[in-house]
């Protein structure tokens, strides 16, 4: 069912975007291999979307002025003196509102603001400062990240102190007001977090080991353990798959990803318990269930890749641009993916993303506005985006909430 003559009949009954359903009794599981670099990636249902179709997809576009904006204000820090916030993260409520993650160094105030939380209709907000540990003493909220799940705004990360045995991560939970009404929990290993499953289990990612030319990350599902019950050895969760980034060969003494390899940590989110994640440079989608089976995976056209001859800033051994370098699940519910464009033989980000259903069908195709294309979007919601940009005057990071075209 997948020979060219099957793709050819399939696009003409499908309008041009194949489906294939895999030819076999067996689900398609995860393999040994990392994802992706095991030859073909087999799925129990494909989908390619051929240039035919991109073409004709509806286009949703970003409005070119913000509906609410936040210069975020400044804290004190010890060498520099002031110093302003960086918001690091954010993720939409269900009821519209957002919640933002500043990110703390040690060297910042230590009752400095952690979390606020922002309601772009009505302006209204509510800011939470950093909690405190054991003794009053501050704690380092450097390195967290953010979710919400289960009606809790969920934070990760490790803010133990230095010479601290323990290992893993802290978990701790606010209420949708910002609350911190539980203790703290952690998890037996630590990693980034690229969502949570219905069930609370954290899916993290996290470096596992390299060779000579990959760095290989293993994707974990770890259920946080509740504050006192220290478990007999580390957990280190189960390993759902690995991925493996292309390593810098010019750096000897340690081990480095190669500039402008694919990271597939950054293309990757969680949605109920399956993982969406494009796990090379390739175009190409895959939805992994947490099981191991590989539901879906979907493909684009996207022309010539190839980083031409004399691009100065192209390290030597990487061939191809990565079609799609960040990867959301907005709170409607739909995958938001963003498309690399090759334009004059240097790769573009920012100007599009493709807008997925769950179940792989492509919905929109997402426009930004030239302008905007440096923003870094932090979160989608529904019909509406929070990014993190920087006023062109000023030169003040700014936290910005734009709408965009979407019927209703």
């Amino acid at each position: 069912m997948r020979t060219g003559d099957s793709r050819a009949i399939a696009a003409a009954a499908w309008g041009l975007v194949l489906v294939a359903g895999a030819c076999r009794g067996d689900d398609v599981r995860v393999g040994q291999a990392p994802l992706g670099w095991g030859g073909t990636t087999e799925a129990n249902e494909v989908r390619l979307w051929m240039t035919e179709s991109l073409e004709a997809a509806t286009r949703w576009r970003v409005a070119e002025e913000p509906v609410f904006e936040l210069v975020p204000d400044s804290v004190v820090h010890q060498f520099t003196g002031m110093e302003q916030r960086y918001a690091s993260e954010a993720v939409f409520l269900p009821d519209g509102r957002f919640v933002v993650l500043y990110s703390l160094s040690d060297l910042l105030d230590p009752d400095s603001l952690l979390l606020q939380i922002l309601d772009p209709a009505s302006g209204e907000e509510t800011r939470i400062p950093a909690p405190r540990g054991e003794g009053d003493q501050p704690l380092s909220w450097a390195h967290f990240s953010l979710a919400f799940h289960d009606g809790d705004i969920l934070l990760t990360g490790d803010n133990q102190p230095p010479l601290s045995r323990r290992q893993g991560a802290d978990v701790w939970r606010a209420d949708g007001q910002g609350r911190f009404i539980r203790p703290p929990s952690y998890t037996g290993t630590s990693g980034s977090l690229l969502g949570v499953f219905p069930d609370g289990s954290l899916v993290l990612a996290g470096r596992s080991g390299s060779t000579d030319t990959t760095i290989v990350w293993s994707t974990m599902a770890v259920q946080p353990l509740e504050a006192g019950d220290d478990p007999s050895e580390p957990d280190g969760g189960d390993v759902l798959f690995t991925t493996a980034v292309l390593r810098d060969p010019t750096i000897t003494q340690a081990v480095s990803t190669m500039p402008f390899a694919h990271q597939p940590h950054r293309t990757t989110a969680v949605s109920g318990d399956t993982i969406w994640i494009v796990p090379t440079e390739k175009p190409e989608l895959l939805a992994v269930h947490r099981s191991g089976r590989i539901v879906l995976k979907v493909e684009w056209e996207v022309g010539d890749r190839s980083i031409p001859e004399g691009v100065a800033s192209a390290p030597e051994g990487l061939e191809r641009f990565p079609a799609a370098t960040d990867l959301g699940v907005g709170a409607d519910g739909l995958i938001y993916l963003e498309r690399v464009v090759v334009h004059e033989g240097r790769p573009r980000r920012g100007l599009e993303w493709l807008v997925v259903s769950p179940a792989g069908q492509l919905v929109a195709r997402l426009d930004f506005p030239e302008r905007l294309a440096s923003m870094a979007v932090l979160a989608f919601g529904d019909g509406a985006l929070v990014a993190r940009a920087r006023d062109a005057e000023s030169g003040l990071q700014e936290v910005r909430v734009y709408r965009f075209g979407k019927p209703d």
